[in-house]
């Protein structure tokens, strides 16, 4: 890579380099965190608190800079009012609040219901780690997590 293409891709982030004396480091390191969306905060819900709900609240590698857990969800009478990774479990009857995105943690046979919550809740954009294409408005993002395919090597 020349320095020429490095200058035409930051170039792509604003005008904020002095000729013949580069960059300022500080700036530059803001402009690329913004441009990464380290600088965007997230608001996480996750329904269904069953085994790998858990272990994704539990996991120190689930939420990206910048993203927070606001609530968790389940229908399960048994797990709803119990403490999981710092947030008391509501009932999936209960308002969902306002978040970025929404996480599917279900068996198949509820997700398209959980997806339809979360869109009702103006939720729009979606990660369904449950093994069921589910049917959103334009608009809504939903990101696919098979676990299978993704532990294959």
């Amino acid at each position: 890579m020349t320095a020429t293409t490095v200058r035409r891709d930051l170039a792509g982030l604003g005008s904020f380099g002095t000729r013949g004396a580069g960059y300022d480091v500080g700036v530059l390191t803001e402009r690329i965190a913004e441009a990464l969306g380290h600088d965007r905060h997230y608001d996480v819900v996750v329904v269904g608190i069953g085994n790998l709900g858990r272990a994704l609240v539990n996991s120190s590698n689930f939420l990206i800079r910048g993203a927070r857990l606001v609530a968790l969800y389940d229908n399960d009478p048994s797990v709803i009012g119990h403490e999981v990774a710092g947030h008391v479990v509501r009932d999936l009857n209960d308002p969902i609040p306002f978040a970025t995105v929404g996480v599917i943690c279900t068996p198949a046979s509820a997700a398209q219901g959980v997806a339809d919550r979360l869109v009702d809740a103006e939720i729009h954009a979606i990660l369904n780690f449950a093994p069921q294409v589910v049917s959103v408005p334009l608009g809504t993002a939903v990101h696919y997590v098979d676990f299978p395919l993704s532990c294959r090597s």
